[in-house]
């Protein structure tokens, strides 16, 4: 049954030794990564150790089909002793997720960086004519497009880089700042 449910994943699996020697492979590993031969190690194949592997969040590696990215999942092999006798290496393609994430920020920045444009006129004509309403408003948004920056920056770093905030302090820290703002 284990072994009839790996062969049928739709993730390439490695079933590596303790020397890191792939021992046995599922189809889809076979078909990405072309036949493996018996003593091929794991990094010749990703590039990166196990220990790496456990360590990276994606990884680029050459397939059957070019460059594609994956998330490795590595689990430890153990027999009932409690013994590692090796370890499984599950590699999940992310390449499509990859290429529209780089795609929504690109698309991201460009409208942002489109509707400053478009504020700095409105403004401009808005300053010209003394309407301070739309001068305020003007403003307003650009200060919401700086905000939306700001806060993208830390989501897109990766986990090690993250901090730990409390959601009550930045709840509050945004109602003081609107507070503050419809003062004006």
């Amino acid at each position: 049954g284990e072994r009839a449910a790996v062969r049928r994943m739709d993730e390439a699996v490695f079933v590596i030794d303790h020397n890191e020697r792939i021992a046995r492979t599922n189809p889809v590993a076979e078909d990405q990564f072309g036949i493996l031969d018996a003593d091929v190690n794991i990094s010749e194949v990703t590039d990166f150790s196990v220990e790496s592997l456990t360590e990276r969040e994606t990884i680029r590696c050459q397939t059957t089909s070019g460059q594609r990215q994956f998330d490795p999942r590595v689990t430890e092999l153990r027999n009932d002793h409690s013994e590692t006798l090796g370890h499984t290496v599950t590699l999940f393609d992310v390449t499509d997720r990859e290429i529209r994430q780089q795609r929504l920020q690109v698309l991201n920045r460009v409208l942002r960086h489109n509707l400053r444009n478009r504020l700095d006129v409105i403004k401009a004509h808005a300053e010209e004519t003394e309407n301070t309403q739309i001068v305020r408003n003007a403003d307003r948004l650009h200060r919401l497009s700086t905000e939306a920056r700001r806060l993208e920056r830390p989501m897109q770093r990766s986990e090690p880089d993250q901090t730990e905030a409390l959601l009550q302090d930045i709840a509050n820290n945004v109602v003081a700042d609107v507070t503050d703002s419809t003062v004006e």
